[in-house]
């Protein structure tokens, strides 16, 4: 399942409406990605917080929530993120990272990085635990985000469209400058 416009309304978000509001930087979107856990019911929360938050920043969200799908395979659920992202042609991708996802999300990503050249962020609760060391068991990340990632992304999302390659400024995120990991401070 995926929303075509998915941006929950919890309460007055204001988004530019006049060419001196418009963000000086080129708009940006994000694919993210909710693995499906095989046991899920119920839309992540999170994510939707999250989409509200990039949009009202200027950019643009989609989720593709793979939780409330019937049960499939691996190659099924690769095969749906990569038409999915070969549909939506976002300019990074993101995945949202559990414990019980871990292992799925490598696996994905994986996938995701054969076909796909943009930055791959990861977030999510099992972030608290991972740290830098998700560079480690999933090398194809960009990006990672600790906490919660409502102010991070958006951020991260203009200093993107902005093509800084140092994004040290933006607390909450963990990147690689030089092939060293680097710790943000925390957010």
């Amino acid at each position: 399942i995926i929303s075509e416009q998915f941006v929950v309304s919890l309460g007055k978000i204001h988004l530019p409406q006049n060419s001196q509001d418009q963000p000086q930087s080129k708009l940006m979107n994000i694919l993210l990605i909710d693995p499906t856990i095989g046991t899920g019911d119920g839309l992540n929360t999170g994510l939707s917080w999250l989409c509200a938050s990039v949009e009202a920043s200027g950019h643009d969200a989609r989720v593709l929530d793979l939780v409330n799908r019937e049960s499939m395979s691996f190659d099924e659920e690769a095969r749906l993120v990569r038409q999915n992202i070969e549909r939506l042609s976002p300019d990074m991708v993101g995945f949202c990272v559990h414990s019980i996802t871990l292992s799925k999300t490598t696996r994905l990503c994986e996938s995701v990085a054969s076909f796909f050249q943009g930055p791959i962020i990861i977030g999510g609760p099992q972030m608290a635990f991972e740290l830098g060391g998700i560079f480690d068991k999933i090398p194809q990340t960009t990006y990672a985000i600790i906490g919660e990632a409502e102010d991070t992304l958006p951020e991260l999302m203009t200093a993107m469209s902005e093509n800084r390659e140092d994004v040290s400024d933006i607390p909450g995120v963990i990147w690689k400058q030089s092939g060293k990991v680097v710790e943000n401070q925390p957010r």
